[in-house]
């Protein structure tokens, strides 16, 4: 009888033993992309540090935004050691210009000679650091952004008439946007001062009302004529470009409250 029951059931079938692996490798599958998506908390810490040295927002750190992370981690020279210091830091990561995110996070995760390795204590110290001085300092706005407009257009002398349109017509956080209304009141101002400044200027106004331009309206009715006419009513000396002090007028109008100092 146990005979006849072994002939008519089927033999044991492999395929359970030789699917194993496959399942195994399908279960790794499925776990690969998570460990792919977890974060690294101290690649974001180092970010963070990051943006915050880097306040005009220019992709990369030079000598000064730098100082206060060399600060941090000991060093206590003059500003002369710190920009030869610097100096040869970025000469060891063939950089021109500064250090960039990744050179900035091989730099703090270097633990030996060549390094400046920082634990994640040390980079929150830092960043506390930064956002307190943030906190207690008056919003430069403007200001920053200038800087790195000039940064942008690889001036060194100021922005011209396409980067200062560019400014005051980006409506995002690194902008300044400013109503038409805005521009014809800075226009207004503008021109208030400078016949205030220049007497015989007010004296060939007063006798030539009738042919003198009119402020904006007529010719300066469109956005690009009126940003055009703000910026030549900035531009004084009509170099074709903005130098801070050409653009501190603007800044006030804009909000900007700080001093001298801060705006430079």
């Amino acid at each position: 009888q146990q005979q006849q029951q072994q002939q008519q059931q089927p033999p044991p079938s492999t395929t359970p033993a030789k699917a194993a692996p496959v399942a195994a490798k399908a279960a790794a599958a499925r776990v690969e992309p998570s460990r792919a998506a977890a974060k690294d908390p101290r690649r974001d810490l180092i970010e963070a540090v990051f943006s915050s040295l880097d306040k005009t927002r220019k992709g990369y750190l030079t000598a000064a935004d730098m100082r206060p992370f060399a600060e941090q981690t000991g060093f206590s020279g003059s500003d002369h050691e710190w920009q030869e210091e610097f100096a040869l830091l970025c000469r060891d990561r063939g950089s021109a210009k500064g250090i960039k995110l990744e050179e900035f996070v091989q730099l703090v995760n270097d633990s030996s000679d060549e390094g400046c390795y920082c634990s994640d204590s040390e980079l929150r110290a830092l960043l506390q650091q930064q956002q307190q001085q943030q906190q207690q300092q008056p919003p430069l706005g403007v200001a920053v952004e200038f800087e790195a407009l000039c940064q942008e257009s690889r001036s060194s002398q100021g922005i011209a008439l396409d980067a200062f349109a560019k400014l005051v017509n980006d409506d995002s956080e690194d902008g300044c946007y400013c109503t038409d209304s805005e521009l014809q009141a800075l226009l207004h101002r503008l021109h208030q001062g400078s016949v205030e400044n220049n007497p015989s200027a007010s004296n060939a106004a007063a006798s030539a009302k009738g042919s003198q331009r009119q402020p904006p309206s007529e010719d300066r009715s469109s956005r690009p004529a009126l940003l055009e006419a703000v910026f030549n009513a900035l531009d004084r000396t009509g170099k074709g470009f903005l130098t801070a002090a050409d653009m501190r007028p603007f800044a006030e109008q804009t909000g900007f409250t700080g001093t001298d100092e801060e705006w430079r």
